[in-house]
């Protein structure tokens, strides 16, 4: 599940795939790196500001849920 918030703080995408993705992989190491790709696209409508990504992530097997913020910044295209 994972959110994108305006800067404003309004919830502007909102995705709830509640224990659809699965990762499935032997491992030997304590920590491991997964890769989670998808697109949100701005327009030249888009509000110029700090944007809000929020990843939830849950671990069924060892009853463990946490939860990445990342803010990213929209700017003004040069020229405008």
């Amino acid at each position: 599940n994972y959110r994108v918030k305006g800067p404003d703080g309004e919830v502007l995408l909102e995705v709830d795939q509640n224990k659809n993705f699965y990762f499935n992989s032997i491992s030997y190491h304590k920590q491991e790196l997964i890769i989670f790709k998808d697109y949100f696209t701005v327009t030249e409508d888009s509000e110029v500001g700090i944007y809000t990504l929020e990843l939830f992530l849950d671990n069924p097997l060892l009853n463990k849920k946490t939860k990445l913020v990342k803010e990213f910044e929209v700017l003004e295209e040069a020229g405008h």
